[in-house]
Order: structure tokens, then sequence, then C-alpha cells
């Protein structure tokens, strides 16, 4: 099915919680803000909340430097 995944269509499979997007891009959930249609989405919702077609999700990683 067809998302919107930071500003680029994309591809993802059907019944894809936010937790399996995460992990198919490597991206660690304890560090990621994850947004769909202008909502925040608790990290403790990330396997329970299923991304749907033609959803807009964006994720954001806070990573340290200095």
């Amino acid at each position: 099915m067809r998302v919107l995944l930071n500003g680029v269509e994309n591809n993802v499979e059907e019944d894809i919680s936010v937790i399996d997007l995460l992990n198919q891009n490597s991206l660690p959930a304890d560090a990621t803000v994850v947004e769909i249609n202008g909502s925040i989405i608790d990290p403790s919702r990330f396997a329970d909340e299923k991304i749907l077609e033609n959803d807009a999700i964006e994720v954001l990683r806070f990573v340290g430097g200095g």
C-alpha cells in the first residue's frame, strides 16, 4: 500500500504497525518520534498503531553530538 514517509511516496506491506516500520528501517523506537497525519503517536502504542493506505508519516530521530 502507498504511504507518504517523510515527504516521499513509499510502498509498505499491508497490516504494518509503527514498530514494524521502524524495525524495517533500522530505527530505534526509544529515540524516535512518529507522527501520522499530524498526530504524534505515543511510543507505548507503536506496536498497536497500524499504518493505513495514504497515511502521511513523519519520522524524526534524535541524535546527540557536539
